[in-house]
């Protein structure tokens, strides 16, 4: 029986599917919550929250206005959390991340669950496999990966990203199905919706332009229309990059600078690309399901199953070219995390798919799949350390690709399954450092301190009047997330890598080598920014060298760059701020003291 000639019968769900649907969420909330822990990243964004909520502004260090966070958005969700809950701020990030994380796959699914033509035949006449089904086969491809677990409950942004995405999908989808009159067309909170995306992550601006094109193809096409769709999708972006601009000199987060995301490195990319389909086994079983229960989607020329095939083509082009920017930026060093969305976004049409007669085949492929994956595949750095070898965190480290197991990099330095709290880090390098440098605050020690050791053993230099004045320490290091979270707000904590540190981000990068991780700038820089003259520090420190990066601080656009994040924000700065912003982001520094000198102060 040809199905088109059927009368429109939509079926409604059965409790058994209810349960089905439900399955695959109860189960990843509890691997990932058995893999509950926070990354170090993490802890940048709760300091920022915690100078927030201390009416400092969304920084990082007090007065220098460095955006060191790469997803505003989140860091304001934690602290109106964190204003309106007594639970500690770790806790609520992890929580949180679980949470937004389980309600954005859930309204993917109900988001595909609107696209789907639910029309079969007489009930009576179709056997057990020729009735459609609907299982979410899609979302046991993303929910069976261990990255999904792990970032669900790190602290960092993903859940949001899921829970935007989901949202965005499920308003999309509910203009594929009924008829035209019982479409409630979409409105200004949607588009609003829609332009927040750059404020989860820069990058969620690809999904952005994908998605506010199926809604303008999805809605009325209208001149008018058309025009007023694009102002409310643009709006939220223009503004919250003026007010970003204003504020921080810069029209984009610190850490995209420090990162060189606007720049191609597509053999590390290639190398993050294949470390995450190689190690999840996940290529085949993605391909056939596009193939098995995706193509069919975008055959059928009927009004509704147009509209379908809009939303379905604007969703593919979004995560194929959000996959693509990510390889060709590097990747990232954290196994799997970049490419998660880009996945995410592919599955979403197939997020529940209809199963009946060969299909099953297919899904039931599918299934054993989720099952091997989900407890065999893991990459080789995710599991124990050489024989005869102390568990240490680099062993959790690929050296060919600098790829990590992150969350097992946290947990051998912790020693504990589920490092979370800045108690469960006191034991580790990071932590004993952040720890130590708060008792040296409160003990009134000041200074310049470079790369603190876990033991407190420090040499202290004196401090020139660079920060403000109730800024007492300066400390130098190399991982600044939970060493931050646990010293004094009042206490400079400064990147050698430069999510915190706009002179070391804005380095001219000259070679390749673990992403996030590649510019790594001279102590002798820091020294003649914050030690005293006469200058008193190392005997191997070269004179020329520190006079000449003292010039260079005090030179062109690397002035003018200092001078954008500390002055006050008085008009006539963030007039200085909006004008020179484009001037300043494109600006990039030689790392030798005496080449920036020369070329700075020509």
């Amino acid at each position: 029986m040809n199905t088109e000639q059927l009368p429109r019968q939509r079926l409604e769900r059965g409790s058994w599917e209810y349960v089905a649907h439900c399955i695959p969420l109860v189960v990843l909330a509890a691997v990932a919550w058995s893999h509950r822990w926070l990354a170090d990243d993490a802890f940048v964004n709760l300091r920022i929250v915690r100078q927030l909520e201390h009416g400092n502004g969304l920084v990082f260090n007090l007065g220098d206005r460095v955006e060191a966070g790469t997803s505003p958005l989140w860091i304001f969700i934690l602290a109106v959390i964190d204003g309106v809950t007594p639970f500690r701020l770790e806790w609520i990030a992890v929580v949180l991340g679980l949470g937004t994380t389980l309600l954005g796959l859930w309204l993917a699914m109900d988001g595909t669950l609107r696209t789907l033509d639910r029309r079969q035949g007489a009930h009576g006449d179709a056997s057990p496999l020729q009735r459609r089904v609907v299982l979410p086969l899609g979302l046991l491809l993303y929910i069976a990966l261990p990255p999904a677990w792990d970032f669900a409950t790190s602290g960092l942004e993903n859940g949001l990203g899921v829970l935007w995405i989901g949202w965005c999908w499920r308003l999309l989808a509910g203009q594929t199905s009924g008829a035209a009159e019982q479409r409630a067309p979409l409105s200004w909170p949607t588009f609003l919706l829609l332009g927040i995306a750059p404020f989860i992550r820069p990058d969620f601006g690809i999904f952005m332009i994908s998605f506010g094109v199926a809604a303008i193809l999805l809605g009325d096409r209208s001149k008018r229309n058309i025009g007023r769709t694009i102002a409310w999708i643009v709006l939220i972006p223009i503004l919250g990059t003026l007010l970003r601009t204003a504020y921080f000199g810069i029209p984009v987060p610190n850490t995209a600078i420090a990162k060189e995301a606007t720049q191609s490195s597509w053999g590390q990319g290639w190398r993050y690309l294949q470390d995450f389909f190689r190690h999840s086994w996940l290529l085949p079983p993605l391909l056939g399901a596009l193939a098995v229960f995706g193509a069919p989607l975008v055959r059928s020329a009927s009004e509704p199953h147009r509209r379908r095939r809009i939303l379905v083509i604007c969703s593919t082009a979004a995560a194929l070219a959000h996959g693509l920017f990510v390889v060709r930026a590097g990747g990232d060093f954290m196994h799997a995390r970049l490419l998660l969305p880009s996945l995410l976004v592919l599955l979403l049409p197939i997020a529940v798919a209809q199963v009946n007669d060969w299909r099953w085949v297919a899904t039931a492929l599918v299934l054993a799949w989720a099952i091997v994956a989900g407890t065999h595949a893991r990459a080789p750095y995710s599991g124990p350390p050489p024989a005869g070898k102390a568990a240490l965190p680099a062993y959790a480290i690929d050296r060919s690709t600098y790829i990590a197991d992150e969350r097992l990099v946290h947990m051998r330095l912790a020693r504990t399954d589920h490092p979370v709290t800045l108690d469960d880090y006191a034991g580790s390098l990071w932590g004993k450092g952040g720890l130590g440098l708060s008792r040296f605050a409160r003990a009134g020690g000041t200074g310049f301190l470079v790369d603190p050791s876990s033991n407190a053993s420090w040499k202290s230099y004196p401090l020139a009047a660079v920060a403000p004045a109730e800024v007492k320490i300066v400390s130098y290091v190399g991982a600044v997330g939970m060493y931050s979270y646990a010293a004094p707000l009042d206490v400079w904590v400064l990147d050698r890598f430069g999510l915190s540190n706009s002179v070391s981000a804005h380095q001219r990068l000259t070679g390749r080598g673990r992403p996030g991780h590649e510019k790594d700038l001279p102590v002798t820089w820091m020294f003649a920014e914050f030690a005293s003259r006469p200058y008193v520090g190392p005997k191997n420190l070269d004179p020329v060298n520190l006079q000449a990066a003292e010039q260079a601080l005090n030179c062109g656009s690397l002035r003018d760059l200092r001078n954008a994040q500390r002055k006050s924000l008085g008009a006539g700065q963030i007039w200085r701020n909006l004008t020179r912003s484009w001037s300043l982001w494109r600006f990039r520094m030689p790392t030798a003291p005496v080449a920036a000198a020369g070329e700075l102060c020509d």
